[in-house]
Protein backbone atom coordinates (compact mmCIF):
# COMPACT_ATOMS: atom_id res chain seq x y z
CA UNK A 1 0.00 0.00 0.00
CA UNK A 2 2.61 2.51 1.05
CA UNK A 3 4.87 1.70 -1.84
CA UNK A 4 2.07 2.12 -4.36
CA UNK A 5 0.70 5.37 -3.01
CA UNK A 6 3.86 7.34 -2.50
CA UNK A 7 5.82 8.86 -5.39
CA UNK A 8 7.69 5.92 -6.87
CA UNK A 9 11.06 5.48 -8.52
CA UNK A 10 14.29 7.44 -8.60
CA UNK A 11 13.06 9.63 -11.46
CA UNK A 12 10.11 10.81 -9.39
CA UNK A 13 12.32 11.62 -6.41
CA UNK A 14 14.80 13.50 -8.60
CA UNK A 15 11.98 15.55 -10.13
CA UNK A 16 10.63 16.38 -6.68
CA UNK A 17 14.10 17.34 -5.43
CA UNK A 18 14.66 19.59 -8.43
CA UNK A 19 11.26 21.18 -7.87
CA UNK A 20 11.99 21.83 -4.21
CA UNK A 21 15.36 23.40 -5.10
CA UNK A 22 13.56 25.58 -7.62
CA UNK A 23 11.11 26.64 -4.94
CA UNK A 24 13.89 27.50 -2.50
CA UNK A 25 15.89 29.56 -4.98
CA UNK A 26 12.81 31.48 -6.09
CA UNK A 27 11.83 32.21 -2.49
CA UNK A 28 15.33 33.47 -1.59
CA UNK A 29 15.64 35.68 -4.65
CA UNK A 30 12.05 36.88 -4.57
CA UNK A 31 11.68 35.78 -8.18
CA UNK A 32 8.64 34.42 -9.95
CA UNK A 33 8.54 30.64 -9.66
CA UNK A 34 8.96 28.50 -12.74
CA UNK A 35 5.64 27.07 -13.81
CA UNK A 36 4.30 24.12 -11.83
CA UNK A 37 2.68 21.48 -14.01
CA UNK A 38 -0.30 19.43 -12.95
CA UNK A 39 1.67 16.12 -12.75
CA UNK A 40 4.27 17.84 -10.54
CA UNK A 41 1.52 19.19 -8.28
CA UNK A 42 0.08 15.69 -7.91
CA UNK A 43 3.51 14.22 -7.06
CA UNK A 44 4.10 16.89 -4.42
CA UNK A 45 0.71 16.25 -2.84
CA UNK A 46 1.31 12.48 -2.62
CA UNK A 47 4.50 12.98 -0.61
CA UNK A 48 3.54 16.07 1.40
CA UNK A 49 -0.19 16.12 2.11
CA UNK A 50 -0.65 15.33 5.83
CA UNK A 51 -4.16 13.89 5.50
CA UNK A 52 -3.06 11.40 2.87
CA UNK A 53 0.10 10.47 4.78
CA UNK A 54 -2.04 9.91 7.87
CA UNK A 55 -4.31 7.56 5.91
CA UNK A 56 -1.26 5.48 4.98
CA UNK A 57 -0.15 5.37 8.60
CA UNK A 58 -3.65 4.43 9.78
CA UNK A 59 -3.66 1.57 7.28
CA UNK A 60 -0.31 0.35 8.58
CA UNK A 61 -1.43 0.62 12.20
CA UNK A 62 -4.60 -1.33 11.40
CA UNK A 63 -2.49 -4.04 9.81
CA UNK A 64 -0.35 -4.23 12.95
CA UNK A 65 -3.47 -4.47 15.13
CA UNK A 66 -4.77 -7.29 12.95
CA UNK A 67 -1.49 -9.20 13.25
CA UNK A 68 -1.58 -8.69 17.02
CA UNK A 69 -5.12 -10.06 17.17
CA UNK A 70 -4.14 -13.09 15.12
CA UNK A 71 -1.28 -13.75 17.53
CA UNK A 72 -3.67 -15.52 19.93
CA UNK A 73 -3.67 -18.47 17.50
CA UNK A 74 0.09 -18.63 17.09
CA UNK A 75 2.35 -20.95 19.01
CA UNK A 76 3.68 -19.16 22.08
CA UNK A 77 6.83 -19.97 23.99
CA UNK A 78 7.14 -19.02 27.63
CA UNK A 79 9.99 -19.27 30.09
CA UNK A 80 10.08 -18.16 33.70
CA UNK A 81 12.25 -18.53 36.77
CA UNK A 82 11.63 -17.34 40.31
CA UNK A 83 12.87 -17.67 43.87
CA UNK A 84 10.38 -17.90 46.71
CA UNK A 85 9.88 -18.98 50.30
CA UNK A 86 7.78 -21.87 51.54
CA UNK A 87 6.19 -21.75 55.00
CA UNK A 88 8.39 -18.79 55.79
CA UNK A 89 11.42 -21.09 56.22
CA UNK A 90 12.57 -23.03 53.18
CA UNK A 91 13.82 -20.94 50.30
CA UNK A 92 13.52 -22.46 46.85
CA UNK A 93 13.16 -21.74 43.17
CA UNK A 94 10.92 -22.64 40.26
CA UNK A 95 11.66 -22.82 36.55
CA UNK A 96 9.46 -23.48 33.55
CA UNK A 97 9.83 -23.68 29.78
CA UNK A 98 6.59 -24.22 27.86
CA UNK A 99 4.94 -23.87 24.46
CA UNK A 100 1.21 -23.44 23.87
CA UNK A 101 -1.15 -23.00 20.95
CA UNK A 102 -4.78 -21.95 20.81
CA UNK A 103 -7.16 -22.81 17.95
CA UNK A 104 -10.16 -20.88 16.59
CA UNK A 105 -12.41 -23.71 17.81
CA UNK A 106 -11.54 -22.77 21.39
CA UNK A 107 -9.40 -25.83 22.04
CA UNK A 108 -5.73 -25.62 22.92
CA UNK A 109 -2.61 -27.70 23.47
CA UNK A 110 0.48 -27.06 25.54
CA UNK A 111 3.73 -28.79 26.43
CA UNK A 112 6.19 -27.72 29.09
CA UNK A 113 9.06 -28.66 31.33
CA UNK A 114 8.77 -27.56 34.97
CA UNK A 115 11.20 -27.83 37.90
CA UNK A 116 10.58 -27.02 41.56
CA UNK A 117 13.48 -26.91 44.02
CA UNK A 118 12.84 -26.44 47.77
CA UNK A 119 15.26 -27.36 50.54
CA UNK A 120 16.85 -30.68 49.53
CA UNK A 121 14.09 -31.85 47.20
CA UNK A 122 13.78 -31.45 43.42
CA UNK A 123 10.62 -32.12 41.43
CA UNK A 124 10.79 -32.15 37.62
CA UNK A 125 7.83 -32.61 35.32
CA UNK A 126 7.25 -32.75 31.58
CA UNK A 127 3.55 -32.08 31.04
CA UNK A 128 1.31 -32.36 27.97
CA UNK A 129 -2.19 -30.92 28.14
CA UNK A 130 -5.18 -30.57 25.87
CA UNK A 131 -8.09 -28.25 26.62
CA UNK A 132 -11.49 -28.89 25.08
CA UNK A 133 -14.35 -26.40 25.55
CA UNK A 134 -17.88 -27.71 26.03
CA UNK A 135 -20.84 -25.33 25.60
CA UNK A 136 -18.19 -22.80 24.62
CA UNK A 137 -19.00 -19.11 24.28
CA UNK A 138 -18.20 -17.97 20.71
CA UNK A 139 -18.12 -14.36 21.88
CA UNK A 140 -15.17 -15.08 24.15
CA UNK A 141 -12.93 -17.26 22.00
CA UNK A 142 -11.35 -14.36 20.12
CA UNK A 143 -12.66 -15.05 16.62
CA UNK A 144 -14.92 -12.00 16.53
CA UNK A 145 -12.08 -9.77 17.71
CA UNK A 146 -9.90 -11.08 14.89
CA UNK A 147 -12.69 -10.51 12.37
CA UNK A 148 -13.16 -6.98 13.70
CA UNK A 149 -9.47 -6.20 13.32
CA UNK A 150 -9.41 -7.72 9.84
CA UNK A 151 -12.35 -5.59 8.72
CA UNK A 152 -10.72 -2.50 10.18
CA UNK A 153 -7.49 -3.29 8.34
CA UNK A 154 -9.28 -3.86 5.02
CA UNK A 155 -11.30 -0.68 5.44
CA UNK A 156 -8.24 1.41 6.28
CA UNK A 157 -6.39 0.04 3.27
CA UNK A 158 -9.39 0.85 1.10
CA UNK A 159 -9.55 4.34 2.60
CA UNK A 160 -5.88 4.87 1.82
CA UNK A 161 -6.39 3.79 -1.78
CA UNK A 162 -9.47 5.97 -2.13
CA UNK A 163 -7.68 8.77 -0.30
CA UNK A 164 -4.99 8.73 -2.97
CA UNK A 165 -7.57 9.14 -5.73
CA UNK A 166 -9.44 11.78 -3.73
CA UNK A 167 -6.25 13.73 -3.20
CA UNK A 168 -5.43 13.56 -6.90
CA UNK A 169 -8.93 14.80 -7.72
CA UNK A 170 -8.64 17.60 -5.17
CA UNK A 171 -5.29 18.67 -6.63
CA UNK A 172 -6.73 18.60 -10.15
CA UNK A 173 -9.72 20.65 -8.98
CA UNK A 174 -7.47 23.15 -7.18
CA UNK A 175 -5.25 23.39 -10.24
CA UNK A 176 -8.29 24.04 -12.44
CA UNK A 177 -9.56 26.61 -9.94
CA UNK A 178 -6.23 28.43 -10.02
CA UNK A 179 -6.22 28.31 -13.82
CA UNK A 180 -9.76 29.70 -13.77
CA UNK A 181 -8.69 32.40 -11.29
CA UNK A 182 -5.79 33.33 -13.57
CA UNK A 183 -8.20 33.63 -16.47
CA UNK A 184 -10.57 35.64 -14.27
CA UNK A 185 -7.76 37.99 -13.27
CA UNK A 186 -6.77 38.45 -16.91
CA UNK A 187 -10.36 39.12 -17.89
CA UNK A 188 -10.89 41.55 -15.00
CA UNK A 189 -7.81 43.52 -16.03
CA UNK A 190 -8.96 43.61 -19.64
CA UNK A 191 -12.49 44.61 -18.68
CA UNK A 192 -11.13 47.41 -16.51
CA UNK A 193 -9.04 48.63 -19.43
CA UNK A 194 -12.05 48.51 -21.75
CA UNK A 195 -14.26 50.26 -19.17
CA UNK A 196 -11.62 52.96 -18.76
CA UNK A 197 -11.38 53.52 -22.53
CA UNK A 198 -15.16 53.59 -22.80
CA UNK A 199 -15.28 56.12 -19.96
CA UNK A 200 -12.64 58.28 -21.66
CA UNK A 201 -14.61 58.25 -24.90
CA UNK A 202 -17.78 59.05 -22.97
CA UNK A 203 -16.09 62.04 -21.29
CA UNK A 204 -15.08 63.37 -24.70
CA UNK A 205 -18.60 62.93 -26.06
CA UNK A 206 -20.06 64.56 -22.97
CA UNK A 207 -17.72 67.52 -23.46
CA UNK A 208 -19.00 67.80 -27.00
CA UNK A 209 -22.60 67.75 -25.73
CA UNK A 210 -23.28 64.47 -27.57
CA UNK A 211 -23.73 62.44 -24.38
CA UNK A 212 -25.96 63.22 -21.44
CA UNK A 213 -24.73 63.53 -17.88
CA UNK A 214 -26.88 60.55 -16.92
CA UNK A 215 -25.25 58.34 -19.56
CA UNK A 216 -21.82 59.53 -18.42
CA UNK A 217 -22.69 58.59 -14.83
CA UNK A 218 -23.59 55.10 -16.09
CA UNK A 219 -20.16 54.71 -17.68
CA UNK A 220 -18.50 55.96 -14.51
CA UNK A 221 -20.43 53.34 -12.54
CA UNK A 222 -19.28 50.65 -14.99
CA UNK A 223 -15.65 51.73 -14.47
CA UNK A 224 -16.10 51.55 -10.70
CA UNK A 225 -17.57 48.07 -11.00
CA UNK A 226 -14.72 46.98 -13.25
CA UNK A 227 -12.17 48.15 -10.70
CA UNK A 228 -14.06 46.33 -7.96
CA UNK A 229 -14.14 43.22 -10.14
CA UNK A 230 -10.37 43.50 -10.63
CA UNK A 231 -9.83 43.57 -6.85
CA UNK A 232 -12.17 40.61 -6.40
CA UNK A 233 -10.32 38.69 -9.11
CA UNK A 234 -6.99 39.36 -7.38
CA UNK A 235 -8.41 37.99 -4.12
CA UNK A 236 -9.88 34.94 -5.85
CA UNK A 237 -6.54 34.23 -7.46
CA UNK A 238 -4.69 34.48 -4.12
CA UNK A 239 -7.23 32.20 -2.44
CA UNK A 240 -7.00 29.58 -5.20
CA UNK A 241 -3.20 29.70 -5.01
CA UNK A 242 -3.27 29.15 -1.26
CA UNK A 243 -5.57 26.15 -1.62
CA UNK A 244 -3.22 24.51 -4.10
CA UNK A 245 -0.22 25.22 -1.88
CA UNK A 246 -1.92 23.67 1.14
CA UNK A 247 -2.75 20.50 -0.79
CA UNK A 248 0.76 20.13 -2.18
CA UNK A 249 2.63 21.20 0.95
CA UNK A 250 4.32 24.19 -0.70
CA UNK A 251 5.51 27.21 1.23
CA UNK A 252 2.56 29.58 1.58
CA UNK A 253 4.87 32.59 1.29
CA UNK A 254 6.67 31.42 -1.85
CA UNK A 255 5.51 32.63 -5.27
CA UNK A 256 3.64 30.14 -7.42
CA UNK A 257 2.88 30.03 -11.10
CA UNK A 258 1.19 27.24 -13.02
CA UNK A 259 1.18 26.32 -16.66
CA UNK A 260 -1.92 26.45 -18.81
CA UNK A 261 -4.39 23.84 -17.62
CA UNK A 262 -5.06 21.12 -20.16
CA UNK A 263 -8.79 20.63 -19.76
CA UNK A 264 -9.42 16.97 -20.39
CA UNK A 265 -12.78 15.34 -20.91
CA UNK A 266 -14.93 13.11 -18.73
CA UNK A 267 -14.75 9.40 -19.41
CA UNK A 268 -17.77 8.81 -21.61
CA UNK A 269 -18.10 5.26 -20.28
CA UNK A 270 -19.02 6.83 -16.95
CA UNK A 271 -21.76 8.96 -18.48
CA UNK A 272 -23.05 6.00 -20.49
CA UNK A 273 -23.85 4.04 -17.33
CA UNK A 274 -27.41 4.33 -16.01
CA UNK A 275 -27.65 6.15 -12.71
CA UNK A 276 -28.99 2.97 -11.07
CA UNK A 277 -25.79 1.14 -12.06
CA UNK A 278 -23.70 3.96 -10.62
CA UNK A 279 -25.63 3.70 -7.36
CA UNK A 280 -24.97 -0.04 -7.21
CA UNK A 281 -21.30 0.55 -7.94
CA UNK A 282 -21.08 3.15 -5.18
CA UNK A 283 -22.67 0.82 -2.63
CA UNK A 284 -20.23 -1.90 -3.65
CA UNK A 285 -17.02 0.17 -3.78
CA UNK A 286 -17.21 3.17 -1.47
CA UNK A 287 -15.27 2.68 1.74
CA UNK A 288 -18.01 3.84 4.10
CA UNK A 289 -20.52 1.49 2.47
CA UNK A 290 -18.13 -1.45 2.66
CA UNK A 291 -17.34 -0.70 6.30
CA UNK A 292 -20.98 -0.31 7.33
CA UNK A 293 -21.93 -3.52 5.55
CA UNK A 294 -19.15 -5.48 7.27
CA UNK A 295 -20.01 -4.03 10.66
CA UNK A 296 -23.66 -4.98 10.17
CA UNK A 297 -22.71 -8.54 9.19
CA UNK A 298 -20.46 -8.93 12.21
CA UNK A 299 -23.14 -7.53 14.54
CA UNK A 300 -25.65 -10.03 13.11
CA UNK A 301 -23.23 -12.90 13.68
CA UNK A 302 -22.70 -11.77 17.27
CA UNK A 303 -26.46 -11.81 17.89
CA UNK A 304 -26.74 -15.31 16.40
CA UNK A 305 -23.83 -16.52 18.51
CA UNK A 306 -25.34 -15.07 21.68
CA UNK A 307 -28.74 -16.61 20.87
CA UNK A 308 -27.28 -20.11 20.75
CA UNK A 309 -26.17 -20.05 24.36
CA UNK A 310 -28.09 -21.66 27.18
CA UNK A 311 -25.60 -23.64 29.19
CA UNK A 312 -22.67 -22.46 31.21
CA UNK A 313 -19.37 -22.88 29.38
CA UNK A 314 -17.10 -25.65 30.64
CA UNK A 315 -13.46 -26.23 29.73
CA UNK A 316 -12.15 -29.78 30.20
CA UNK A 317 -8.40 -30.11 30.47
CA UNK A 318 -6.67 -33.45 29.90
CA UNK A 319 -3.11 -33.73 31.16
CA UNK A 320 -0.43 -36.35 30.90
CA UNK A 321 2.90 -35.87 32.66
CA UNK A 322 6.24 -37.58 33.23
CA UNK A 323 7.38 -36.75 36.78
CA UNK A 324 10.26 -37.56 39.12
CA UNK A 325 11.10 -36.26 42.59
CA UNK A 326 14.66 -36.59 43.89
CA UNK A 327 17.20 -34.93 46.14
CA UNK A 328 19.21 -33.64 43.16
CA UNK A 329 18.33 -31.83 39.97
CA UNK A 330 20.04 -34.35 37.68
CA UNK A 331 18.21 -37.30 39.20
CA UNK A 332 14.88 -35.51 38.96
CA UNK A 333 15.26 -35.33 35.18
CA UNK A 334 14.89 -39.11 34.86
CA UNK A 335 11.07 -38.60 34.69
CA UNK A 336 10.12 -42.22 35.31
CA UNK A 337 6.74 -41.63 36.94
CA UNK A 338 3.66 -41.31 34.68
CA UNK A 339 0.61 -39.37 35.76
CA UNK A 340 -2.72 -38.56 34.16
CA UNK A 341 -5.07 -35.74 35.21
CA UNK A 342 -8.39 -34.18 34.29
CA UNK A 343 -9.34 -30.60 35.09
CA UNK A 344 -12.54 -28.61 34.84
CA UNK A 345 -13.04 -24.86 34.45
CA UNK A 346 -16.63 -23.58 34.59
CA UNK A 347 -18.37 -20.20 34.68
CA UNK A 348 -20.68 -19.49 37.60
CA UNK A 349 -23.40 -17.50 35.82
CA UNK A 350 -26.09 -20.03 36.77
CA UNK A 351 -28.88 -17.48 36.54
CA UNK A 352 -27.83 -16.58 33.01
CA UNK A 353 -28.24 -12.90 33.91
CA UNK A 354 -24.98 -11.91 32.24
CA UNK A 355 -25.93 -13.80 29.10
CA UNK A 356 -29.34 -12.16 28.86
CA UNK A 357 -27.94 -8.67 29.37
CA UNK A 358 -25.19 -9.24 26.87
CA UNK A 359 -27.61 -10.65 24.30
CA UNK A 360 -29.93 -7.65 24.71
CA UNK A 361 -26.97 -5.31 24.29
CA UNK A 362 -25.90 -7.07 21.09
CA UNK A 363 -29.44 -6.90 19.71
CA UNK A 364 -29.58 -3.15 20.38
CA UNK A 365 -26.17 -2.67 18.75
CA UNK A 366 -27.33 -4.61 15.70
CA UNK A 367 -30.50 -2.54 15.41
CA UNK A 368 -28.59 0.74 15.54
CA UNK A 369 -26.06 -0.45 12.96
CA UNK A 370 -28.89 -1.62 10.71
CA UNK A 371 -30.56 1.79 10.86
CA UNK A 372 -27.22 3.52 10.25
CA UNK A 373 -26.60 1.28 7.26
CA UNK A 374 -30.03 1.96 5.79
CA UNK A 375 -29.55 5.71 6.20
CA UNK A 376 -26.08 5.51 4.65
CA UNK A 377 -27.44 3.60 1.65
CA UNK A 378 -30.03 6.30 1.12
CA UNK A 379 -27.44 9.06 1.46
CA UNK A 380 -25.09 7.42 -1.02
CA UNK A 381 -27.86 6.92 -3.56
CA UNK A 382 -28.84 10.57 -3.21
CA UNK A 383 -25.22 11.72 -3.57
CA UNK A 384 -24.81 9.72 -6.76
CA UNK A 385 -28.04 11.09 -8.21
CA UNK A 386 -27.05 14.65 -7.26
CA UNK A 387 -23.60 14.25 -8.81
CA UNK A 388 -25.12 12.72 -11.96
CA UNK A 389 -27.63 15.58 -12.21
CA UNK A 390 -24.84 18.14 -11.72
CA UNK A 391 -22.91 16.66 -14.64
CA UNK A 392 -25.96 16.81 -16.89
CA UNK A 393 -26.81 20.35 -15.75
CA UNK A 394 -23.28 21.69 -16.19
CA UNK A 395 -22.96 19.98 -19.54
CA UNK A 396 -25.99 21.98 -20.63
CA UNK A 397 -24.45 25.17 -19.26
CA UNK A 398 -21.21 24.41 -21.10
CA UNK A 399 -23.07 23.95 -24.38
CA UNK A 400 -24.99 27.20 -23.85
CA UNK A 401 -21.78 29.07 -22.99
CA UNK A 402 -20.12 27.72 -26.14
CA UNK A 403 -23.05 28.96 -28.26
CA UNK A 404 -22.94 32.35 -26.50
CA UNK A 405 -19.22 32.61 -27.26
CA UNK A 406 -19.81 31.86 -30.94
CA UNK A 407 -22.46 34.60 -31.08
CA UNK A 408 -20.20 37.07 -29.24
CA UNK A 409 -17.41 36.39 -31.73
CA UNK A 410 -19.77 37.10 -34.63
CA UNK A 411 -21.07 40.25 -32.92
CA UNK A 412 -17.52 41.53 -32.39
CA UNK A 413 -16.55 40.81 -36.02
CA UNK A 414 -19.61 42.66 -37.25
CA UNK A 415 -18.99 45.61 -34.88
CA UNK A 416 -15.37 45.88 -36.05
CA UNK A 417 -16.44 45.89 -39.72
CA UNK A 418 -19.07 48.54 -39.06
CA UNK A 419 -16.58 50.59 -37.05
CA UNK A 420 -14.04 50.43 -39.87
CA UNK A 421 -16.77 51.66 -42.24
CA UNK A 422 -17.68 54.49 -39.87
CA UNK A 423 -21.10 53.11 -39.06
CA UNK A 424 -20.59 52.82 -35.27
CA UNK A 425 -18.56 54.83 -32.79
CA UNK A 426 -15.59 53.45 -30.75
CA UNK A 427 -17.79 52.89 -27.72
CA UNK A 428 -19.94 50.34 -29.57
CA UNK A 429 -16.79 48.48 -30.68
CA UNK A 430 -15.42 48.45 -27.15
CA UNK A 431 -18.78 47.22 -25.88
CA UNK A 432 -18.63 44.29 -28.33
CA UNK A 433 -15.06 43.51 -27.26
CA UNK A 434 -16.15 43.61 -23.62
CA UNK A 435 -18.96 41.14 -24.30
CA UNK A 436 -16.60 38.86 -26.26
CA UNK A 437 -14.07 38.62 -23.42
CA UNK A 438 -16.83 37.96 -20.91
CA UNK A 439 -18.25 35.20 -23.14
CA UNK A 440 -14.80 33.59 -23.39
CA UNK A 441 -14.46 33.57 -19.62
CA UNK A 442 -17.95 32.15 -19.15
CA UNK A 443 -17.19 29.35 -21.63
CA UNK A 444 -13.93 28.55 -19.85
CA UNK A 445 -15.63 28.65 -16.45
CA UNK A 446 -18.46 26.39 -17.65
CA UNK A 447 -15.97 23.82 -18.94
CA UNK A 448 -14.05 23.84 -15.65
CA UNK A 449 -17.30 23.42 -13.74
CA UNK A 450 -18.32 20.53 -15.98
CA UNK A 451 -15.02 18.72 -15.47
CA UNK A 452 -15.14 19.22 -11.70
CA UNK A 453 -18.69 17.87 -11.67
CA UNK A 454 -17.38 14.83 -13.51
CA UNK A 455 -14.78 14.34 -10.80
CA UNK A 456 -17.53 14.60 -8.22
CA UNK A 457 -19.47 11.85 -9.99
CA UNK A 458 -16.36 9.67 -10.11
CA UNK A 459 -15.88 9.97 -6.36
CA UNK A 460 -19.58 9.62 -5.52
CA UNK A 461 -19.93 6.44 -7.57
CA UNK A 462 -16.55 4.87 -6.81
CA UNK A 463 -16.03 4.54 -10.56
CA UNK A 464 -12.30 5.21 -10.31
CA UNK A 465 -11.84 1.92 -8.44
CA UNK A 466 -12.64 -0.17 -11.51
CA UNK A 467 -10.02 1.35 -13.81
Amino acid sequence: MRGRCRASGGDGRRRLLALWLLLGVAALRGEELATLSLPEAIELALVNNPEFLNSLDYAEMADIDYENARAIYRTKFQSSTASDARSGADVGSTYSLAASKRYPSGSGVSAGLYNYNFADRNLSEFRLSYTLPIFRDPLKDGRFDVDQKRMTRDRQQLLAAIGQQELINRVVAAYYQLALANEGQRLAGLQEDIARRIHQAAVIRHGADSLSALDLAGYELRLARARHGRDQALFNRARAEQQLKILTGLDLAAPLAIGPASLSTIDMKLLALPVADLETLALDRRAEAVGARDELRLARERVVAAGGQGLTGIDISLQYAWVRESDSFSDSLELDDHRFGVGFNMDTDFGFGDQQRRKRLLVLQYQTKKRDHERLVGDIRLQVRQAYFDVQRLQGQMDIAARALAIAEQEFSRARIRHDNGLVDPIALLEAEYQLEDARYQAYSARVGYLMAGQGLVMASGYFDIH
